[in-house]
């Protein structure tokens, strides 16, 4: 679950995250969508968590933005069209 703004660090370093959409909070799933969101990018980026679990819910929260625009109900499916994406560039 998301707030106004995340903040997530690993003890040395801290992000302040402003990116999201209140329906995240409306929608039922949706933090447990964010976290594998998140368990996906930690096991391809393994060098630095911090910054994977930064990607992760970047990602999570921008594709929110822009499935508000459109409705709320296209949320789920641009999330996992999003990390389809992502995933299939594999570096």
């Amino acid at each position: 679950m998301t707030g106004t703004v995340d903040y997530l660090s690993d003890g040395e370093r801290t992000y302040a995250i402003h990116n999201g959409h209140s329906y995240l909070g409306n929608i039922t799933g949706s933090g447990c969508t964010l976290g594998t969101t998140i368990a996906a990018f930690l096991a391809v980026h393994k060098e630095d968590r911090l910054l994977a679990a930064l990607s992760g819910i970047l990602m999570y929260e921008i594709a929110a933005e822009q499935a508000a625009v459109r409705g709320r109900s296209d949320l789920l499916f641009d999330s996992f069209s999003i990390l389809n994406l992502v995933m299939s560039r594999k570096t």
